[in-house]
């Protein structure tokens, strides 16, 4: 948390320790100073670190001790869903979201918002562009 910020700290975990979980967890942790990312969960024999930038990646196959209370972003293929959901709610887990097309968008878009007015440039999506029907 900055200094002197008011408020709670939001606790989570993202499920998946590759490409989608690293962006999910760095969309989420970038984006709001009280996000606080407990470590990256796995439950596969893939090769994966044993933490990423100083967040742990826990394996959550074996015995290990999970503040159920966090939320949960999983960071996985969506046809890896509904498994992370059921292993999650199993663990005792209550607030999961799957990372998926929408909530992608929502999220890059809330931290390039954020990037953007850091640097005192605004960001105007292509929705919000007048359209050009070819004239100059």
């Amino acid at each position: 948390m900055k200094a002197g910020s008011v408020g709670r700290m939001n606790k989570l975990y993202v499920f998946g320790a590759h490409s989608r979980a690293r962006t999910t967890a760095r969309y989420l942790t970038d984006q709001d100073c009280e996000n606080v990312l407990l470590a990256y969960l796995i439950d596969n024999d893939e090769d994966n670190e044993d933490e990423i930038g100083g967040i742990p990646v826990i394996d959550i196959r074996n015995e290990c001790e999970l503040d159920t209370t966090a939320s949960v972003y999983i960071g996985t293929r969506g046809a890896n869903f509904s498994h992370a959901t059921e292993v999650l709610s199993a663990l005792g887990f209550s607030d999961i979201y799957p990372v998926d097309v929408r909530r992608d968008a929502k999220l890059r878009i809330a931290y390039f918002k954020k990037r953007f007015e850091e640097e005192g440039r605004p960001l105007i999506l292509l929705d919000e562009l007048e359209p050009n029907n070819g004239d100059s």
